[in-house]
């Protein structure tokens, strides 16, 4: 015997073979005996047994296949044999893991049955929870102060819980493993307990026509019962015209409508009334009357000009209960509304919009919801003194006013423009300046001086940089639109890959503003160069599209039209010709048949004044006298007898010429057309 059976293992419902190996002569035959039977194992539904080569094949193993199993090798000379073992693996399986309910206080177990060879390892995990309760055999795992432990006997694993409280409420996963493989399942523990609040309702602010919701959310297992109360008041509230109660699950909302006739009663407190088997729980909170805010607290001029003034307002202590969502300004007979949003910032930036000292402001890193949108007011009158008048305004109505006066600054000059520009630019020929809406100083800008010159870029360390002029500044002057201002010019004829700097000044009828100089790059040659590869690769795409689809790229298609034109050209020529050609012949033809026929009518002539007249016929006395016959009645027929007779023969001889030139033009027609390559570009 070379190899016996050995020890062998392999998991339930998979395939596993044993194989013994003897040597003699004559090669062995093999029989298989299993736990001591004397009956060899013989092919079954799930057993295959190969008597010439040692092997016994499960196909799929079974639990029952487990066991010793003896090889007997034989021959004529006699036999040898050797024993092994077959051990079955079995998945774990959750035989059973039931749901536990208990109360506030009270303990709770989870039992997890599990079945499976060798017996498994059992671990519980709270749903959501990435901890897991480990277990092991006779080991107490402990957590949360000795509150959870696991314990293990055998195939029985128990979760334990004591003091259990709402949040121990949630499902747990009993999971099985061994070296067969794994199983797992959820069982749930749920703990009653009456109803409480653990979210604190703020007031809710409402004024006569509005309609508001006051909502509870309660926690309590089971469902609890959710009624409402105002004030006292031992009446349960019920739907009507004021009021309507929308129930959800462990959630309730109650409406209620302001009306002018319910205002003196209907603001105050009100209960949300919760109830269970275990009892009950209450949160009060308040409807409370709305108003119009208090003025602001402050008004501050950020940016002043001659006709233009931008305002940051501080918000007012008191907004009445209801978001501001906008200002009123008044001044001489100009009353505006201005409708602002509440806008996310830093408060760094925010303190500075309400015009708080600029040595806050660095140290302030958190962020919070203000009114911090700017306030223009526009046209205004040059060197005037103003009282503004401003009011916070809210749904409820329009605020008391805070009153602030500013004298406006004297006609000037433009402001320095601010260009706005990416500085660097996307074409290699030209760049676009832009700039922002300019201030003008108090009157129409009516040109702009646009200068740039190209320089040099020099960096100095870090991202610091110095720039080099090239060249002498090259000037545009631009008349401005009124009706359309100008807020770009594009700049052509650049160099590519190059620096430049581009300086913009705004003028009006006192003078000209400073200038503004930014740099700027152009875009390398490169980016045309990629833009023609970009176009030739797209067209070769198209072409071959087009030639899958309809059998004909574009390059065929401009290939075919260019020869049919110039076949269409060439037979165009030999028709015009051959047709010239006829017209020709024709009209030489019709020439010399006129001339005979003058010919002939003069022969005719002659030889009718050559023969004597014929003498009238003598009549008898008896016989009446008629009127003469017509003279020349036969030489007209003559002369019309004979014209017919030579243009029927001019007929017959320019038939075959016409002939001739129709088969000439069919010919030209049926040739194939050639189409030089030459003459393609």
């Amino acid at each position: 015997m070379i190899q016996g059976p050995g020890q062998a293992s392999g998991i339930e419902n998979q395939e596993v073979s044993l194989t013994c190996e003897a040597s003699g002569l004559p090669a062995p035959k093999y029989d298989f005996y299993k736990d001591g039977n004397d009956n060899p194992v013989t092919d079954s539904d799930h057993v295959t047994v190969d008597r010439d080569k040692g092997v016994i094949d499960f196909k799929p193993l079974k639990r029952e296949h487990q066991g010793d199993y003896k090889c007997v090798a034989y021959n004529d000379v006699g036999q040898a044999d050797s024993t092994g073992h077959l051990h079955v693996l079995i998945k774990p399986h959750i035989l059973r893991y039931l749901n536990v309910t208990t109360q506030e206080g009270a303990g709770a177990t989870l039992e997890c049955h599990t079945e499976g060879e060798p017996i498994a390892k059992i671990s519980f995990q709270k749903v959501g929870n990435s901890e897991e309760y480990q277990e092991g055999e006779n080991i107490i795992y402990s957590q949360e102060g000795g509150r959870i432990t696991v314990r293990s006997d055998g195939s029985v694993s128990r979760l334990t819980i004591s003091n259990t409280n709402p949040d121990d409420s949630s499902n747990y996963t009993c999971k099985a493993v061994n070296d067969a493989g794994e199983a797992a399942l959820n069982g749930t523990i749920t703990v009653q307990y009456k109803p409480f609040f653990d979210q604190q309702q703020e007031d809710v602010y409402s004024w006569p026509g509005k309609m508001r919701n006051i909502s509870c959310v309660v926690r309590a297992e089971p469902e609890p019962v959710i009624r409402w109360y105002r004030y006292e008041d031992e009446h349960e509230i019920r739907d009507n015209g004021t009021y309507h109660v929308y129930q959800m699950y462990k959630s309730s909302n109650l409406q209620i409508l302001v009306r002018e006739i319910d205002q003196d009663w209907i603001f105050g407190e009100y209960t949300c009334l919760a109830t269970n088997q275990l009892g009950q729980g209450q949160q009060k909170m308040g409807l409370v009357r709305a108003h119009a805010p208090d003025a602001p607290k402050e008004v501050t001029v950020k940016l002043s000009s001659p006709t233009t003034l931008e305002l940051a307002i501080e918000p007012p202590e008191n907004n009445g209960g209801v978001e501001i969502y906008g200002y009123r300004i008044q001044f001489d007979s100009t009353i505006t509304d201005f409708k602002i949003g509440m806008v996310k910032k830093p408060l760094s930036t925010c303190e500075l919009c309400v015009g708080t000292p600029s040595n806050v402001f660095h140290f302030c890193v958190v962020t919070f919801l203000t009114f911090c949108q700017p306030i223009i007011l526009e046209n205004l009158r040059a060197s005037t003194t103003y009282v503004f008048t401003v009011h916070a305004q809210n749904e409820v109505g329009i605020g008391n006013p805070i009153q602030f006066s500013h004298t406006t600054e004297d006609i000037r000059v433009p402001y320095p423009i601010v260009i706005i520009s990416d500085p660097n630019g996307l074409y290699p020929y030209d760049f676009q300046v832009k700039w922002e809406r300019p201030r003008t100083g108090g009157l129409l800008i009516i040109q702009y001086e646009i200068k740039f010159r190209r320089a040099q870029q020099i960096s100095t360390g870090g991202q610091n940089s110095i720039v080099k002029p090239e060249e002498d500044w090259t000037r545009r002057l631009v008349e401005d639109d009124p009706i359309a201002p100008m807020l770009y010019y594009k700049l052509e004829g650049l160099m590519p890959d190059s620096t430049y700097e581009v300086e913009v000044r705004a003028k009006n009828n006192v003078g000209s503003g400073s200038g503004a100089v930014r740099s700027g790059r152009m875009a390398t040659g490169w980016v045309m160069f990629i833009v023609i590869i970009v176009f030739l690769i797209f067209l070769v795409i198209v072409d071959v599209s087009c030639c899958f689809m309809n059998k004909c790229g574009v390059t065929m298609c401009v290939w075919t039209r260019v020869c049919l034109r110039k076949g269409t050209a060439a037979k165009e020529k030999v028709m015009e010709a051959g047709e010239s050609e006829r017209i020709m012949g024709s009209h030489d033809m019709e020439e010399a048949k006129a001339a005979e026929e003058q010919e002939v009518i003069a022969q005719s002539e002659e030889a009718l004044q050559d023969t004597p007249p014929t003498p009238p016929p003598v009549l008898d006395e008896d016989e009446e006298q008629g009127p003469p016959p017509p003279q020349h009645a036969e030489e007209e027929e003559d002369k019309e007898a004979l014209k017919e007779e030579i243009l029927e023969e001019e007929a017959n001889e320019m038939s075959p010429l016409t002939e001739t030139k129709e088969k000439d033009l069919d010919l030209v027609a049926d040739e194939p057309v050639t189409c030089d390559p030459e003459v393609i570009t």
